[in-house]
């Protein structure tokens, strides 16, 4: 497995790029196919001592990735941060991949993000006065895959929608969770 530390901003001493390496090698206990791990860590400026240095860690997998960022006082608070997170998404591929091929242990239950009674409080807490204003925008390597594939790869992002190319048709579609707990699917009409 290929490991790339990168700084931005900021000098790692040799010790934590060594501990990342060390503890990320292990990542493979979780998920075999993984080929490629990048880890960034970016000092910015904050007014809050505990955002000045984040930790991002990408690992690529043969038809997945992990991804997870974590914000921390120092390089090392913040690579632990991320490495846990990334510990956890890899055991929820394992387990997934796990019960896909051991139909007998999966769980047949389906699970929303939010609860209803959750979203509609978060809904009406918010302000209708104020004016939504784009404050982040992201750009992503969008590869084909197909419908079950980026149903998993939402999952393992933890995200309530996913954006990719169906392999199908080749055209960019938007897969999201309902509130039932199922999921729906956004095409373009041909």
């Amino acid at each position: 497995m290929d490991i790339t530390v990168h700084e931005k901003h900021t000098h790692v001493p040799q010790n934590i790029k060594d501990l990342a390496v060390e503890k990320l090698d292990k990542i493979t206990r979780f998920v075999h196919d993984a080929h490629h791990v990048e880890v960034d860590f970016i000092e910015q400026a904050s007014k809050n001592p505990e955002q000045r240095f984040v930790c991002e860690v990408t690992v690529q997998c043969k038809r997945n990735f992990l991804k997870a960022h974590a914000e921390g006082i120092d390089a090392a608070i913040a690579l632990d941060g991320a490495i846990d997170k990334v510990e956890h998404q890899a055991q929820k591929l394992k387990s997934r991949r796990v019960s896909r091929f051991h139909p007998r242990k999966r769980d047949s239950r389906t699970h929303a993000m939010i609860p209803d009674e959750d979203l509609a409080a978060l809904l009406s807490e918010q302000e209708p006065d104020q004016e939504a204003m784009i404050v982040r925008v992201k750009e992503l390597d969008v590869k084909p895959m197909a419908v079950e594939e980026a149903a998993l790869q939402m999952d393992l992002l933890g995200h309530d929608f996913f954006v990719f190319q169906n392999a199908d048709d080749a055209r960019f579609s938007v897969m999201y969770r309902r509130k039932d707990g199922h999921l729906g699917m956004i095409s373009p009409s041909s």
